[in-house]
């Protein structure tokens, strides 16, 4: 049952309407916005071409928020009574606390039935190491916002697929609770001698935290997951119930207020494009809609009627319950892909609804039931939960411990691998994970190219990123120059190249753009502001640069913002340009993409290490094509075409080879593995002559 919306004062309740609301505070037009919310969420998150702006459901959840738990408090706090801390946040951890602990839980085990053991490691490959066990404990703390922040992970894009990413706005809920009765306290302070000074004091903490969201970013890691720059989402929902206890509800321009809120909401969803930088201005729309909804109430009898609709009410019921269950559903059901066909989709739908309803049912009434036991006290609610939520992390932590063992190599041995094409050799597949596999299991995702994160391999999300060079080898500028261009695909090659310019005593020069292909033209999805700006800084560079030889290389998995995959005819068009901006005398040779895997090596190593021969991919249809496209554009306009396929594969590509480690995750080499080809890359660069 959701939690009934205490009225902000007795002359708001007189405002209420129907009759029943006047008696209990019921309003049927936020469980309409929760249910029209958690709609755009679950739309957004099954069909994410569908309705691109769903995300913002998130933030009118945050606005309702701030109406239901702030705007009470903060009545309170004016009529002078006495606010108990303990019991506030008693009642928060009742109304959230079982429900969440509860998917948690019902996720840790599925995740621990269903993922890899190297997927839910505890502390191998340090903590940014992205893992279930990890993203469970920080789920259950109400931190998940934080932890995801501090590891750089992007909500849009969280390929590794983890079921627990929905809990950062949780996160973000309990870190406005924490701060909540000191907003409160000093309100009231503010306004203790004179009323007047109470709409100052508002407007003064608006725009405290509008200027807080907008420094967010600097100070900490973007602004989606950061509770600075969300603040002012939940001081707009205390506003807005400020101003209903005064003006709203029954007033003439109330409806029309509403249904200009409606009209708001349905823009923001249609027309606002996630961004790492999200909140930013275009928030404004679908945030102060649910204000204007929250000041206006149910709206003329039309909408109303929809407002009113079971359906309608039944979902905003049960919304909490579906938001927290949708998003485990699909990662588990899919794997992280999130590809389903029709039949599929439906049939999760139906799962959701199924899920959701009996969390509703069976954990949350009950819960809330708990209030009227007279003998519960809100420290006996807060021990539960915070014992509750312990035992969760203890189980996390102990999934995590036994999935180290699991993920153990085997005690055999492998031959030390000698570079060689395995076309040339009777090369047969490991069938075990071996003890002296190089990097192991556990450290193969950290297995990465030393490359400054923050200069060159900057990951491309805004425009500006990822404009700088690294310089590497020899310091003398008259020495021979190679130039590696291209994303992160073309950065794998940096162990290799290093080794290569460190002995011929030559300069390499790093021009790449983690996330953005060398494909210009090409505006990738979510990333095409800033990837259209890296290119045209990339290119430039290039040209003004002292190149003897390019080395270009890049994915061929690129798709549009409408997620078409990328036309034959960009990838020679990016080629083109490339070798238009190679300078005079400069060679131009492009390494062809590795194969790419439907699922992750090293998760399925984890999962087989007694049956390591199962774990291969093949080239495919698809890469073989783009790269003859690829390879055609390279040697029409002069350049050499390079590919070590044939290191790489048999009839099938491994994902180990004797006692090295292959690939780091389903498309890049593990570092050590590029390193080990130094010698073949150096022959195939044909360098001798130069």
């Amino acid at each position: 049952m959701p939690e009934r919306v205490e009225v902000a004062s007795a002359e708001a309740a007189q405002l209420l309407e129907p009759p029943v609301a006047r008696r209990t505070g019921w309003r049927d037009d936020i469980q309409a916005l929760r249910a029209a919310a958690v709609i755009a969420v679950v739309i957004y998150h099954l069909w994410p071409g569908t309705l691109k702006g769903g995300f913002v459901g998130v933030d009118i959840f945050l606005v309702v928020s701030g109406f239901v738990v702030g705007g009470p408090l903060l009545e309170r706090a004016y009529r002078g009574e006495r606010l108990n801390v303990k019991t506030f946040f008693a009642r928060r951890a009742l109304r959230l606390g079982p429900a969440s602990l509860t998917v948690v839980l019902a996720t840790l085990i599925a995740s621990a039935l269903t993922y890899a053991p190297v997927d839910q490691l505890l502390w191998s490959g340090g903590l940014r190491l992205v893992s279930m066990a990890k993203d469970a404990i920080a789920a259950a703390a109400n931190i998940s916002n934080l932890w995801l922040m501090w590891q750089q992970r992007d909500y849009a894009d969280d390929g590794f697929g983890s079921p627990y990413t929905h809990f950062w706005s949780l996160g973000v809920e309990w870190q406005f609770y924490a701060i909540a009765p000191l907003i409160v306290i000093a309100l009231a302070a503010l306004a203790r001698h004179d009323r007047r000074l109470r709409p100052l004091g508002i407007i003064a903490l608006l725009v405290l935290a509008f200027n807080l969201a907008a420094l967010a970013p600097e100070v900490w890691n973007g602004a989606f997951f950061n509770p600075l720059a969300r603040v002012w989402e939940f001081i707009v929902g205390m506003a807005s119930a400020f101003v209903f206890a005064r003006l709203g509800g029954a007033r003439r321009w109330a409806p029309w207020l509403a249904a200009l809120g409606w009209l708001m909401i349905a823009v923001g969803v249609l027309v606002s494009r996630f961004s790492p930088a999200w909140p930013n201005a275009w928030t404004l729309i679908p945030v102060l809609g649910a204000a204007a909804v929250l000041v206006g109430g149910p709206g003329h009898r039309g909408l109303a009627r929809v407002v009113r609709a079971r359906p309608v009410q039944a979902v905003g019921n049960a919304s909490y319950a579906i938001y927290l269950v949708h998003w485990p559903l699909l990662i588990l059901v899919t794997g992280g892909s999130r590809s389903l066909g029709i039949a599929a989709q439906v049939a999760l739908c139906a799962a959701i609804a199924l899920c959701a309803a009996a969390l509703h049912v069976f954990v949350e009434r009950p819960a809330l039931r708990l209030r009227s036991m007279t003998r519960v006290t809100a420290g006996h609610l807060l021990c539960w939960w915070a014992a509750a939520t312990t035992a969760i992390i203890v189980l996390a932590v102990g999934t995590g411990v036994l999935a180290q063992h699991q993920a153990s190599a085997a005690d055999a041995i492998a031959p030390v691998y000698a570079p060689i094409a395995l076309t040339d050799t009777e090369w047969t597949h490991e069938s075990v994970v071996p003890a002296n596999l190089r990097p192991g299991l556990t450290e193969a995702r950290s297995d990465l190219p030393q490359i400054d994160t923050s200069t060159c391999g900057e990951p491309v999300e805004k425009p500006g990123a990822g404009q700088h060079t690294c310089i590497y080898g020899s310091n003398q500028e008259s020495a021979p120059t190679m130039v590696l261009f291209g994303d992160s695909h073309a950065q794998q090659w940096i162990p290799a190249l290093r080794a290569i310019v460190d002995e011929r005593g030559w300069r390499l020069v790093v021009i790449t753009g983690s996330g953005c292909g060398p494909w210009v033209g090409l505006h990738i999805e979510r990333r095409g502001e800033a990837c259209d700006a890296w290119r045209k800084w990339a290119l430039q560079t290039l040209a003004s640069s002292d190149a003897d030889v390019v080395v270009a290389s890049g994915w061929y998995g690129y798709s549009t913002d409408e997620g078409e995959p990328t036309s034959d005819s960009r990838f020679a068009n990016g080629v083109a340009d490339i070798a238009g901006a190679t300078p005079t005398g400069a060679r131009l040779v492009w390494i062809g993409d590795t194969p790419e895997w439907t699922s992750d090596p090293v998760s399925c190593l984890s999962e087989h290490a007694y049956a390591a021969q199962l774990c291969a991919t093949s080239v495919g249809r698809a890469h073989a094509r783009i790269g003859a496209v690829v390879r055609a554009s390279v040697e029409n306009h002069g350049g050499s075409w390079v590919s070590f396929t044939d290191y790489l594969c048999t009839a099938k590509c491994p994902a180990l080879i004797d006692d090295v480690l292959v690939y780091r995750d389903d498309d890049h080499l593990t570092a050590t593995f590029a390193a080990e080809l130094r010698r073949p890359l150096e022959e195939r660069l044909a360098l001798s002559g130069q």
